[in-house]
């Protein structure tokens, strides 16, 4: 009956040949996608275990094909048949698992050998295994060796396409049973093989009559096996580009951001929804356009260029200006890639994002970083930027400053709305008088105002300020009379810095304002007492930085949501004999002027570190204390090593001391002070930027800089009542790069509400105090929990 059912062996035991096959070529699988999955350095071990490991599993699955005959054989042929057996069944898996980790695509060259790879690894394993073992049997029949032959082979090609595509496919739970069925048809027909190979090998006539017709048995076996296996791969190809297709579709038709499928000559040939809304153009008006009818001429250039770029292989972003059906424009970031199929580029895929609200927002707070608020002319900030330039060109310019006589008495009389009224109105007149000069209007706060203009022209546009505000204003329905007390000073001829100058014109303006106002003064050198009074102020600073009479204070930095300190930072005060307490507004200008700029901070520095020191021995305090530092001193050579040396001598922790810098100082030497930000982070130092959004590099060059985090410029707190859009921007983008932020100058509860809902927590102003010396911090700090840096 076992004959009947599968010619000369034993039913049983083909079964089990069968089930072991299945197991290993399961297993053959799974160690085929880990190998993938590995790292290249352990790659190579990992291949070679797991085809010890196969090759063992095979070496049963051919145990159970030898035990299936009656045909006689002794012990010592046994092992030397499980020697050569097992290490051919080593050498194939290896094989085949080094040849599945390669891509490989169908019908080429390199598949047909690679498959014929193993086919011959089937074939010995066997073969020369049995050939020892029932060496007194062998018989060869050609016909049915070289059917045997072409059809293991046969079975090789499905078999490795079906290995090349589960180790390469990344199959999700959907395709599983493709696995499944692909390991059990591939197990089925690796069970074929050696008994067909046996029945073409062997001569059976001693244990039994030949038939062949029944030695044909194992052969239709294998040609039916073979059938279905070779399906099985087809079906899984279909089913993985079926997934793919909806993959596809998914990321094409559901992307938040338009996309947009052309041809290689940029002819539209898909678009998603999105795209629609975007262009306002119908599905059927996109199909067949050219990309380049979406944007204006004058950017047509940009935009075919750029294609070319992507078609040749690059991956460049574009940003540009797209024009809608209804000839209004959006402002859009491309990204694009190149469409390639059977190795020919045929078009290129262009995901198009609208960025006109984000352009918009950067546009407003850069506007507002250079701008005042409420006059809409440019400020201070704007000013030095306009004073470089006019320098850099060798343009001689001059500082028109003004006050207005009586605006102190219009704005108590009539309400603070009313003067903000008459400032836009004041503001408007002086643009218009600037512009006729092709000067620059500037307000520099209050009721103070400033034309830069060439110095030739000069004069002229101080007498037409005079003369247009000899005459009334109207400000909401009511006359006003407000004159001008008007403050000149050249650059070139009475100085050449700029800070200096603008020192001069406001002497000039004040000569004008005891003159009783409404008149012209231009600067006479004869002015400058008052700059020998900073003179000998200076000759004071350097005596009390050398005898350490300088003060350091600590003004709190709270958790709002707490009330918790989180840190400090650290703010130079003088205490003059003479004088009293000097602002640090006259000092550290002055210091900065003078070159004391460095031993100055370097006092700061050294004070805060003793200080810290001491208060972290004590568990005083544990909170991050902050120290702002100039370009001077960071670009000192011995920077680091003072700072190294000062928190080794203090005992003080790395995680304690923050330095802050600002943008304006990164800009001047970029590379150099990233490289110092990156030793100082290194140290455990934390770096932040200080009065974050009133720098050059707010946009541009945040994403450069080696810092932790932001501090926002207490100018767009002031605004948070009237305009929270731009300290939002801020946040965002401070979310965005990954830093953390704190808003400086708080002085009202309505403010940190404001920041809270904005989700800025980290406070800094007089809302919670003001700078308080050592005792007076470690009295308010007995009062409140410190969180640990």
């Amino acid at each position: 009956m076992d004959q009947l059912a599968f010619y000369h062996f034993k039913i049983e035991y083909v079964l089990l040949t069968i089930i072991f096959s299945i197991i290993s070529s399961t297993l053959a699988i799974q160690f085929s996608r880990r190998v993938k999955f590995t790292s290249d350095k352990h790659k190579e071990m990992i291949l070679i275990r797991n085809a010890m490991l196969l090759g063992l599993t095979f070496w049963l699955t051919h145990f159970f094909v030898s035990i299936s005959i009656d045909l006689p054989h002794d012990v010592a042929s046994y092992v030397t048949y499980s020697i050569i057996n097992y290490t051919m069944c080593v050498i194939g898996s290896y094989g085949a698992l080094k040849a599945a980790q390669s891509v490989v695509k169908k019908n080429t060259l390199r598949y047909f050998l690679m498959s014929g790879v193993i086919a011959l690894s089937v074939i010995f394993a066997n073969s020369a295994g049995f050939a020892v073992l029932f060496s007194e049997y062998i018989d060869v029949k050609p016909v049915l060796l070289m059917m045997s032959l072409f059809m293991i082979y046969g079975m090789s090609l499905s078999i490795y396409r079906f290995l090349l595509q589960i180790t390469h496919e990344n199959y999700d739970r959907a395709l599983r049973k493709w696995k499944v069925a692909g390991s059990i048809l591939t197990g089925a027909a690796l069970a074929g093989a050696p008994y067909i190979m046996l029945t073409s090998l062997l001569d059976f006539s001693t244990i039994a009559s030949a038939s062949t017709p029944l030695a044909l048995v194992p052969f239709l076996y294998v040609i039916a096996a073979n059938l279905v296996l070779k399906v099985v791969p087809d079906l899984y190809s279909d089913q993985l580009y079926l997934r793919s297709t909806e993959v596809y579709t998914s990321l094409f038709n559901h992307n938040p951001a338009a996309v947009f499928s052309t041809d290689i000559n940029g002819r539209i040939i898909d678009v998603n929804n999105e795209a629609i809304k975007l262009s306002g153009y119908s599905y059927e008006e996109l199909r067949g356009m050219n990309i380049e009818e979406l944007f204006e001429t004058k950017r047509k250039h940009n935009v075919v260029r750029y294609f070319k770029k992507v078609l040749s292989g690059s991956m460049p972003r574009l940003q540009s200006r797209m024009m809608r059906k209804d000839r209004g424009f959006s402002e859009v970031s491309i990204t694009a890639i190149r469409t390639i199929t059977n190795g020919q580029v045929i078009g290129a895929f262009g995901i198009v994002e609208d960025i006109t609200d984000k352009k918009r927002t950067e546009s407003r707070v850069e506007f507002l970083a250079y701008h005042d608020e409420l006059t809409r002319l440019p400020n201070r900030r704007k000013l030095n930027k306009v004073s470089e330039q006019l320098i850099e060109s060798n343009v001689p310019f001059s500082y028109i400053l003004m006050d207005f006589d009586r605006f102190k008495r219009i704005n108590d009389t009539y309400g603070h709305s009313f003067g903000d009224q008459l400032l836009k109105v004041t503001g408007r007149q002086i643009r218009q008088i600037a512009r006729k000069y092709n000067a620059t209007a500037v307000r520099l706060g209050g009721d103070e105002f400033l034309i830069v203009c060439e110095s030739e022209l000069a004069e002229k546009a101080a007498r037409d300020v005079l003369s247009d505000f000899n005459k009334p204003l109207s400000v909401e329905g009511t006359e006003v009379m407000m004159t001008a007390s008007i403050g000149s000073a050249r650059f070139g001829e009475h100085t050449s810095d700029a800070e200096e100058l603008l020192q001069y014109a406001d002497l000039a303006m004040y000569k004008a304002k005891e003159a009783g106002g409404n008149q012209l003064v231009e600067f006479d050198q004869s002015y400058s007492e008052d700059a020998g009074m900073l003179l000998g102020m200076e000759t004071e600073l350097r005596n009390a930085i050398g005898e350490k009479e300088l003060m350091v204070y600590y003004q709190p930095k709270v958790d709002s949501r707490t009330g918790r300190i989180e840190g400090a930072e650290a703010l130079a005060r003088w205490d003059n004999k003479e004088r009293g307490m000097v602002p640090p507004g006259i000092f550290i200008p002055l210091a900065e002027e003078s070159g004391l700029i460095v031993p100055l901070e370097q006092h700061i520095i050294y004070t805060v570190c003793e200080q810290v020191g001491e208060w972290n021995r004590n568990g005083t305090f544990t909170g991050r204390v902050s120290i702002n530092i100039s370009l001077n001193t960071l670009l000192q050579e011995e920077f680091l090593g003072y700072v190294t040396s000062l928190m080794k001598t203090f005992e003080v922790p790395a995680e304690l001391l923050e330095f802050e810098i600002t943008e304006r100082l990164v800009m001047k030497q970029e590379e150099y002070v990233n490289r110092v930000l990156q030793k100082l982070r290194t140290l455990g130092v934390t770096v932040s930027i200080d009065d974050f959004g009133t720098g050059y590099s707010s946009l541009s060059y945040l994403h450069k800089l080696h810092v932790d985090s932001l501090k926002m410029d207490r100018s767009f707190t002031l605004q948070l009542e009237t305009d929270p859009g731009v300290a939002a921007a801020i946040m965002s983008m401070a979310e965005n790069l990954g830093l953390s932020i704190i808003a400086e100058g708080v002085e009202t509860i309505e403010q940190v509400h404001h920041l809270q809902k904005l989700g800025c927590h980290s406070i800094q102003g007089y809302y919670y105090s003001r700078p308080l010396n050592p005792v007076d911090f470690e009295g308010y700090m007995s009062t409140r929990e410190v969180i640990e840096a």
